[in-house]
């Protein structure tokens, strides 16, 4: 009797250390809201470069991106989860003077008050789905 009674207090502290590390994660998933990604960010160069690349995010789901204050391409963005964290799909960027198209599935790597870190994970397009960007919010 005593095997079946601590077989079942010890299933139901499992399923109440389950449902509160379930609980704990969406709290610190749903703390990453569109807010932290409204604003202009500036693409953090590899290497030297004399161009100015920044995204602008409104609350209307659309980004913009400037080269040098000159609007080249715009898109609509979407804020996903997954089970690791969230992730921005982009459609509707365009290749334009020579920067790559910015379109696909991105994980959101770091996003704070001053840093951001997109790497890229799927591609509709031909070649490497691969690709990181580093933003500084300006």
């Amino acid at each position: 009797m005593l095997k079946g009674l601590s077989s079942k207090i010890l299933f139901m502290l499992m399923i109440f250390s389950l449902t509160t590390l379930v609980s704990c994660k969406k709290m610190l998933v749903d703390s990453f809201t569109k807010k932290k990604l409204l604003g202009t960010w500036e693409i953090v160069p590899l290497g030297p470069s004399t161009q100015t690349v920044t995204w602008t995010f409104y609350d209307n789901d659309s980004v913009i991106q400037q080269v040098d204050g000159v609007t080249v391409t715009d898109a609509i963005y979407t804020v996903n989860r997954n089970w690791v964290g969230y992730m921005i799909d982009f459609e509707g960027f365009q290749e334009v003077y020579g920067i790559a198209d910015m379109d696909g599935n991105y994980d959101v790597l770091k996003n704070n008050k001053e840093i951001m870190i997109l790497q890229r994970i799927k591609h509709d397009q031909s070649g490497t789905p691969f690709f990181r960007i580093e933003f500084q919010k300006k």
